[in-house]
């Protein structure tokens, strides 16, 4: 597990541990990704400047998922990102909520 920003260097750091103790690999979880369109809209002042630190943001995450699939993919059982929730996982409905993005109906192939 885990967030975009750091995925390549964990993902390299896990599989080679993994691998030198001869454990299979069967899912690497990217989590907290912001990876939601926001649609175009017309803001002024801070709201220009929010959501295009949004956008960017957004455009980072998917791009470091991008580079993590490419380079880990064909070697991993399946890799799956998980979204960020609103707030920090606090109670059971918050880890329902990761549970209901690890179940296998959900895409491990989806951007």
């Amino acid at each position: 597990m885990t967030i975009p920003a750091k995925s390549l260097r964990d993902a390299q750091f896990f599989i080679e541990a993994l691998n030198r103790r001869k454990f299979p690999i069967g899912m690497i979880c990217v989590n907290r990704a912001w990876r939601e369109a926001q649609p175009e809209m017309t803001a002024e002042g801070l709201a220009t400047e929010l959501l295009d630190w949004y956008r960017s943001v957004s455009a980072a995450h998917v791009s470091a998922i991008a580079r993590m699939r490419d380079a880990f993919g064909p070697g991993v059982k399946e890799i799956r990102i998980l979204n960020e929730l609103e707030r920090d996982v606090d109670g059971v409905e918050s880890l329902r909520r990761l549970a209901d993005q690890l179940e296998p109906s959900q895409s491990a192939t989806a951007p």
